[in-house]
């Protein structure tokens, strides 16, 4: 089905049971492979955004802020799920951005006051938190807009509201190489297509297992950025 036939038959669908959690499912799978909307033919291929991005991850390894990745394998055609629209292009997801892994805390670390300390079940359903006096380094902290995935029982990726926190070790912050040249919110609704089909394959009890290694390794399908935002100051 294509976003034309959904239109023509959205009132038989949507009395379907199950219709709005399905119906977002099918809007975001639109979303990924590029045919929720038109394709522009004028928009900068995502092979010359991946190069941009390529050279803003080198200027950010030799000033030591992000550490330099293990070559990376191939991607394997049984890799890449469907095919892609004209301009774009499959990547891994470490080339995009940097998995940074929060840290685990003892009983007597946890406090009452202090900088909040975000878990996964605060992402979820817990409204109790714990805080911390640590001083932390700066990667161990995350702020407004940062895209996080919580690994745990409970996954899947958010975008931080706010305000400033220390994410615990069951979440990582994917830190973007060159936010001029990734659109996070695209990033953000792949992650969650990527987090539902994990969920409706009944292997989601694998991500109690999932390695930081592993997620680098993510396949993502990565489109051009729209004229209008690629030419917008940076």
């Amino acid at each position: 089905m294509n976003p034309e036939r959904l239109l023509q038959h959205f009132d038989r669908i949507s009395e379907a049971p199950d219709a709005i959690p399905r119906l977002r499912r099918f809007i975001l799978d639109l979303a990924v492979r590029g045919k929720l909307v038109e394709q522009d033919p004028n928009d900068e291929p995502a092979a010359e955004l991946l190069k941009r991005i390529e050279e803003e991850k080198g200027r950010l390894v030799r000033e030591e802020k992000i550490k330099k990745e293990n070559p990376l394998s191939e991607i394997r055609s049984e890799e890449e799920s469907f095919q892609l629209p004209k301009g774009w292009v499959w990547v891994r997801l470490v080339q995009l951005t940097a998995v940074l892994n929060g840290r685990a805390y003892s009983k007597n670390e946890l406090l009452e006051a202090g900088t909040p300390v975000l878990r996964v079940g605060n992402l979820f359903t817990s409204n109790h938190w714990y805080y911390s006096n640590l001083e932390l380094e700066e990667d161990k902290y995350c702020d407004t807009g940062d895209l996080l995935f919580a690994w745990s029982a409970s996954f899947g990726p958010f975008l931080w509201p706010g305000p400033k926190v220390i994410y615990h070790y069951h979440i990582w912050k994917l830190a973007l190489h060159s936010s001029a040249d990734i659109d996070k919110n695209y990033l953000y609704r792949f992650l969650l297509h990527k987090t539902q089909e994990i969920k409706e394959s009944g292997h989601g009890v694998s991500m109690i297992h999932m390695t930081k290694e592993k997620m680098e390794k993510v396949v993502v399908s990565l489109p051009p950025l729209p004229n209008n935002i690629a030419s917008s100051p940076r």
